[in-house]
This record gives C-alpha cells, structure tokens and sequence, in this order.
C-alpha cells in the first residue's frame, strides 16, 4: 500500500499505457508492471515494443505541446500535453519519472515513489 494522490497516479499510469498503445504496432504487447527496487522504491513501470525515442526527442519530450518525431501508429492524434501532464504530476506527488528508449527498440517509462512513500 502506498498513500498518494489516486487520481493522479491513475491519471499518470493512464496517459503512459495510452501512448504506449498508439505508438505500437498492432498485435504488439504493453505492459504494465509494479516492481519494489532494491533501496525499497516503488516502480511501475510502462513498457511497449514501439519505435522507440530518439535522444532529441527524449531531450524535449516533457514540454507542453511537444510532439515526437515518431507518427502514432493507426494514425491517431495527439496534443503534445501528456507527458507533460506525467511529469507535472510526478513532480507534484515527489515521484520521479525514467525514460528507457532507443529508436527501433521500444520504450520504458518508470515511475518511481519513494520508499517514505510506501
């Protein structure tokens, strides 16, 4: 158990399994997971088989109205506010927030609460 703000936290997971999702191939697996870290850290993590992040992208990805260069695979829309809105709210709740991505090798999006936090 963990004491935090739930609709926040659902409004983070949420936005990250969203993305994963549109930025997949079809028929290819996201997956959500809750692991407990060595130093005792809560982490749930997001991850997809995607095309991945390139190193500029990742540099600006969390500025509001910021788009990747990597186009939504069934050609959905996007307003470039949600990971901005992650990262705002991790900020908010004291989390932090990890970004594992190359391109062609998918992306990994970790939350991390702190051990105080759970």
């Amino acid at each position: 158990m963990i004491e935090t703000d739930r609709v926040l936290l659902m409004e983070m997971v949420s936005n990250l399994v969203s993305n994963s999702i549109k930025f997949s191939p079809a028929n290819q697996a996201v997956s959500l997971g809750i692991q407990k870290s060595a130093d005792k850290h809560l982490k749930i993590v997001v991850s997809d088989h995607g095309p991945g992040i390139s190193k500029e992208d990742q540099k600006v990805m969390y500025n509001k109205y910021q788009r990747a260069s990597a186009t939504p695979t069934a050609g959905e829309k996007s307003t470039g506010l949600g990971l901005a809105i992650v990262k705002r709210y991790a900020e908010a709740l004291g989390y932090t927030l990890h970004c594992e991505s190359a391109p062609g090798e998918g992306t990994t999006f970790i939350i991390e609460i702190p051990d105080d936090r759970n």
